[in-house]
């Protein structure tokens, strides 16, 4: 999965920790994670990640947002945003809820 999120987004930061849930039940499984911030500060950038105890791979573009090839490569409008990708790294699923990824990820993995 691939997850765009900020630190000022209090949905993002409420979904990171449902996030780190269904990573620690699949991670063993073949489920992973790749969250792209689009943060144009580093250090609230890395508060937040600790804050909020982010195990997987989390990366920050750190630069104005007008000028963010990730959000525009990949189309971003609003965040959290996500890519769900199969294990042949095709997108099966954008902007899904946590309540529907939850069940794709265990129909997918389990």
């Amino acid at each position: 999965m691939i997850n765009f999120w900020a630190s000022y987004c209090v949905p993002c930061r409420q979904e990171n920790a449902d996030l780190r849930q269904l990573y620690d039940k699949y991670k063993n499984k073949g489920f992973n994670i790749v969250s792209i911030s689009i943060d144009e500060n580093k250090d609230y950038w890395r508060q937040a990640s600790r804050q909020d105890s982010i195990p997987w791979l989390n990366i920050a573009e750190l630069t104005e947002q007008q000028g963010s090839k990730n959000i525009k490569n990949f189309a971003v409008k609003i965040i959290p945003s996500n890519y769900l990708i199969d294990s042949k790294g095709r997108i099966i699923a954008k902007d899904v809820s946590f309540t529907d990824l939850k069940k794709q990820v265990s129909e997918n993995i389990e």
